[in-house]
């Protein structure tokens, strides 16, 4: 199958866009990246230290900038930063140079996969994710495509690779 788009996986942190990305760029032979990889690599500093002493504002153009960037390669897997779609600016690259897919996961499924892993720097409690999820879930929804995320990721993985074929 040959695919001449980027595909992005949104999707609200600890929803597992870089995981199912990984998978799904193996069984699409195309080129995985991962854009809060790409931000720390560009700010030479982790994601939550640009938080810390930059601020979000700053972190949102600079993840503007580094998407633009990254979304110039056609034929590539991009899981985004939870926050990615609150900017229109990416909203309008992602539509126009790609297939958006939507990783659904429930709140308590994230909530116990986001205290299992690192410190994120929006997600303080439950309550707190829950508010960022409900600001953001109407421009999750407006993708091409919305998956369960919540089995394992290899599965989610096929069903996007399935629908896409």
């Amino acid at each position: 199958m040959s695919f001449d788009k980027n595909i992005y996986l949104i999707g609200m942190m600890g929803a597992g866009k870089s995981t199912v990305g990984k998978y799904l760029a193996r069984l699409l032979k195309l080129r995985f990246i991962d854009l809060d990889v790409e931000i720390e690599k560009d700010a030479n500093m982790q994601i939550t230290k640009i938080f810390q002493i930059h601020g979000e504002n700053y972190f949102r153009l600079l993840e503007e900038s580094i998407l633009a960037k990254m979304s110039s390669n056609n034929s590539s897997v991009i899981a985004t930063g939870g926050g990615c779609i609150l900017s229109s600016k990416n909203r309008k690259i992602m539509s126009r140079n790609g297939y958006r897919v939507f990783l659904k996961v429930d709140i308590d499924t994230l909530y116990d996969r986001l205290t299992k892993s690192y410190t994120r720097p929006l997600a303080k409690s439950k309550k707190q994710l829950q508010s960022i999820y409900n600001e953001r879930y109407s421009l999750y929804c407006d993708c091409d495509q919305n998956v369960n995320a919540v089995s394992h990721p290899q599965i989610v993985a096929k069903k996007i690779y399935d629908y896409l074929k």
